[in-house]
């Protein structure tokens, strides 16, 4: 039986190869990525995008409703603040 999988950061390179391997071995991917997020990665790939961000609950209980692994790849490459990047 196929798996549900969450793959947060999944629009970027790593993220990518992630989601290609979990398609390949016949799991469902849900990926997880921001608004404005470069999909570009992720084109003509049978995933289910979920919009939202780790710091905004009601988007995260969503990309989780469901699952069943996570695999969390997602991570800050720019921050305004230093303290932003151990949040």
């Amino acid at each position: 039986m196929a798996s549900t999988v969450l793959v947060t950061g999944a629009n970027g390179f790593v993220g990518s190869h992630i989601v290609d391997c979990l398609l390949r071995h016949g799991n469902k991917v849900r990926a997880m990525v921001r608004h404005t997020s470069d999909l570009s990665w992720l084109e003509n790939k049978p995933v289910e995008i979920c919009y939202g961000t780790l710091d905004d609950l009601p988007s995260l209980l969503t990309a989780v409703e469901g699952v069943d692994r996570i695999v969390h790849n997602a991570g800050v490459v720019a921050a305004k603040q230093k303290y932003l990047y151990f949040l």
